[in-house]
């Protein structure tokens, strides 16, 4: 009777382990600071409409309804853009001056 030896396989060869184990993915080379800002604005809204619910976005165009009249531009386009986000139409129509 012939005793054979088959020697052990490393883990890293088996099929599997090498679907399971991912290569080390670094950061996207298309990260920039626009979507970095896209992102802060969308957590901004986010955030905003966890406080006010459905009525978020007639708050955000509130908001920057008394931004513009206090002469704060900044302010302003930053509550334009949280409602464009909630409420794309009630953000065209502040901007183009329409009532609400």
């Amino acid at each position: 009777m012939a005793i054979r030896f088959a020697p052990a396989r490393k883990s890293a060869c088996h099929a599997v382990a090498r679907v399971l184990t991912m290569p080390h993915v670094g950061a996207p080379a298309n990260d920039s600071a626009l979507i970095l800002e896209r992102d802060r604005l969308l957590r901004k809204a986010l955030w905003h409409f966890a406080q006010y619910g459905l009525a978020a976005a007639a708050q955000a165009c509130g908001n920057a309804a008394s931004a513009q009249s206090r002469g704060d531009r900044e302010e302003y386009h930053n509550w334009l853009a949280i409602c464009h986000l909630l409420d794309r139409r009630m953000a065209l129509a502040m901007r183009h001056g329409d009532p609400v």
